[in-house]
């Protein structure tokens, strides 16, 4: 007790030292931070509808637009906002409105470059309605890494930038993100709105530093990086924690909590700071969406061959050529595409070029660690390249580089799709072909989409038009993000490589169970084979965690199950 009493005494000595020099730590400020209230929907939804529109025949806003206009509209000083709307509440009428309410002078809108042409096509659709921003200058985020845009930003020289899908900008070494954090630095009181259903993500660190520099110092999230490990620890599902990770937040909870419940409690206290703090809408209610979702483990015809190769391959770390597996990655990346019957491997018709190969690999090591120091003009891999030919770099740099740039030339060897068999992508052609509107989802250009192709399938590429009812492959990185319109013509799908990932599944389930569907249920049928089927559990325990992190209601959650049990195929 003595011992309890003398820390606190240190505790509050150390508050006041503190606060006579103008310190705060990162837990005061995030504690002190404001409570933000706002209007009821109804309220906000006349205001800024009737505000905003330019036509009495724009349609009303949705809650979640007019709370976010609400939100902006507070901005003050440079603080943007975090605007995490789940999919289908409109995002794309808020980021061309944004500029708007803000009274900006010029807009940049940063979308992936799949949403590009959709983007255009959507402001001419709204700017008859609602008093789209007249300076507004739309760019990729691919387009903002290559070696031509370095500059760009500064060319452009937005005073609000909104990032529709921020989520992309979740890796911190980046160069798309260092850029973005390069200009905030060059241009400081440039504003910045966050917009994504699925930024909040398992680690802290792929969505704390997005929410820093929307916010700036209101962020309610850790600026410093060893507080932010501590949290860390706590708030992603897969980490464990110490004693130590549970006192930095223990604070933020509010009472002390048994071990095995310090993770959810910790995730909950997240949630509330973060969804009442200044500049940060989070909406989570999916009961706009009539239709009920239903996911269920899916079983194909069973293959002796794929059995036989999985054998294999578990028990030699080698592929059924022969060429043994490097590592954990490349042996889980095997077992996926074997359980699909097919593998990826290089064709060497004169054998492995060590030579080749060892410059490679220590020049691309050598190019990550320039690149991770984020100086001017090697801020990517072509300009660093670029650089060494110029000889502008280091001495230990052009030795890697000359020894690289003597073989970089000999032919790099194709990578070629082995088939193993094809019973279980016939198979999946048939469960598609049951229904007569079904959307069968996949990942592997080659390896899966050509062969479906192959197998009678119409498949589509990135950039081809949404469908309008038929039966169709897509790949889910070009159409299970940000496309609108599939949820009038589809409620049937098949995930033939299922995504480990709960932003992933919150996506590409809201290309159809989103408002305006018309059916009664929407199904996800998921390949129910062993490396698939711990994919779909590793989604649900992070769906678990972010909806207990953002409040936001999760899909894989809201859902019902059948044949939730380890999967029984591939044996």
């Amino acid at each position: 007790m003595e011992s309890d009493n003398f820390i606190e005494r240190m505790r509050k000595k150390s508050a006041s030292a503190r606060q006579f020099a103008g310190i705060v730590l990162d837990e005061e400020r995030i504690l002190n931070l404001p409570i933000e209230t706002y209007p009821p929907g109804r309220t906000c939804v006349t205001k800024w509808s009737t505000a905003l529109a330019c036509n009495p025949k724009a349609p009303p806003l949705f809650e979640g637009q007019a709370l976010s206009f609400e939100c902006i509209s507070r901005s003050k000083n440079n603080r943007g906002a975090v605007l995490a709307l789940p999919v289908g509440y409109g995002k794309t009428l808020v980021a061309l409105l944004a500029g708007t309410v803000l009274k900006s002078q010029r807009v940049l809108l940063l979308v992936p470059a799949s949403l590009k042409k959709q983007m255009f096509e959507d402001i001419q659709k709204w700017k008859h309605l609602y008093r789209v921003h007249p300076n507004i200058s739309v760019m990729s985020y691919q387009k903002l890494s290559r070696p031509e845009s370095a500059f760009e930003l500064k060319r452009l020289s937005p005073d609000l930038i909104v990032m529709d899908e921020a989520h992309w900008l979740a890796s911190q070494v980046s160069v798309t993100t260092k850029r973005i954090f390069a200009y905030c630095k060059s241009a400081p009181k440039t504003k910045f709105i966050a917009m994504s259903g699925t930024l909040i993500q398992q680690s802290l660190n792929k969505y704390a530093h997005i929410v820093e520099l929307a916010l700036r110092g209101e962020a309610p999230v850790p600026t410093s990086y060893s507080i932010r490990q501590r949290w860390e620890a706590l708030l992603n599902p897969h980490a464990e924690h110490t004693h130590n990770d549970w006192c930095q937040i223990k604070w933020l909870v509010g009472k002390e909590v048994p071990l095995e419940k310090q993770k959810e409690a910790a995730q909950l206290a997240f949630q509330r700071r973060f969804k009442n703090a200044p500049g940060v809408i989070v909406a989570s209610d999916q009961s706009k969406v009539s239709a009920s979702i239903i996911f269920s483990g899916w079983h194909p015809c069973t293959s002796s061959k794929i059995n036989d190769a999985l054998h294999h391959l578990r028990k030699t770390w080698q592929l059924p050529n022969g060429d043994f597996l490097a590592d954990a990655l490349e042996y889980a990346r095997a077992q996926k595409q074997i359980a699909l019957g097919f593998y990826y491997r290089w064709d060497w018709p004169n054998g492995p070029d060590a030579e080749w190969l060892e410059a490679r690999r220590a020049w691309n090591a050598t190019v990550r660690n320039v690149v991770a120091l984020s100086r001017p003009g090697r801020d990517s891999p072509a300009l660093v390249f670029r650089a060494a030919q110029r000889r502008e770099c280091s001495p230990g740099v052009l030795r890697v580089f000359d020894r690289w740039n003597a073989v970089k030339d000999r032919p790099t060897p194709p990578t070629v799709t082995e088939v193993i068999c094809d019973s279980v992508l016939t198979s999946a052609v048939a469960e598609a072909n049951k229904s007569k509107s079904c959307l069968l989802w996949y990942v592997s250009v080659e390896g899966v989409g050509s062969r479906l192709q192959a197998l009678g399938m119409k498949v589509l590429r990135p950039g081809d038009p949404v469908p309008n009812g038929e039966t169709v492959a897509l790949p889910i990185r070009s159409f299970g993000q940000g496309v609108d319109g599939l949820q009038y013509n589809y409620s049937d799908n098949l995930v033939l490589e299922t995504p480990s990932s709960a932003k992933v599944w919150e996506q590409m389930c809201g290309r159809t169970h989103r408002v305006g569907s018309t059916a009664h249920e929407v199904t996800f049928k998921y390949l129910n084979a062993p490396p698939y089927w711990r994919s779909f559990q590793k989604a649900l325990v992070e769906a678990e965690a972010l909806q207990n992190k953002t409040g936001q209601r999760q899909k894989l959650l809201i859902g019902s199950h059948a044949d939730l049990h380890d999967g029984d195929l591939y044996l």
